[in-house]
């Protein structure tokens, strides 16, 4: 489903982000601004570490944003696996995930998911030339010969 949301195949994608890593690396404490940031493997944010920033999160395995986190996230956020979200926490943007969705309030806190389109309109104006500009396409073997007497 990598695919048919960005355009290209998860090796691809990894290769155009700002910043791939696994969860057992360190991600900055805040994503920065207009980046988008790949992980491979299962990512979990909790007290001591909320996810924070503006852009593109794609997690390629599960993603849980723990109960106290403090979560604020302005963006996309793509998960090839199951998404739990538990409150506090206000994520604003798009969210696409492959496998199950949990939100989970705690009737004190609450969790806030904001659908807005004006956010992935502005990521694609910021970042949308920049990312393509990057991309890594590899040559048609066909042509490698043409004009070359191949």
């Amino acid at each position: 489903m990598v695919v048919s949301v960005f355009g290209v195949d998860w090796p691809e994608l990894q290769s155009m982000a700002d910043i791939s890593t696994t969860p057992s690396r360190s991600l900055p404490d805040t994503i920065p601004d207009y980046s988008l940031v790949t992980v491979e493997g299962d990512l979990t944010y909790g007290p001591g570490k909320p996810l924070r920033g503006k852009g593109v999160l794609v997690v390629h395995g599960d993603l849980t944003i723990g109960a106290a986190s403090n979560s604020f996230f302005t963006g996309l956020i793509y998960v090839d696996g199951d998404l739990v979200v538990r409150a506090p926490a206000y994520l604003r943007g798009t969210i696409v995930a492959t496998g199950s969705i949990t939100v989970e309030g705690t009737g004190i806190d609450y969790v806030e998911v904001e659908h807005d389109p004006a956010v992935i309109s502005d990521l694609l104006a910021e970042m949308g030339q920049y990312l393509v500009t990057r991309a890594i396409y590899p040559p048609d073997r066909r042509l490698l010969g043409a004009g070359m007497g191949g």
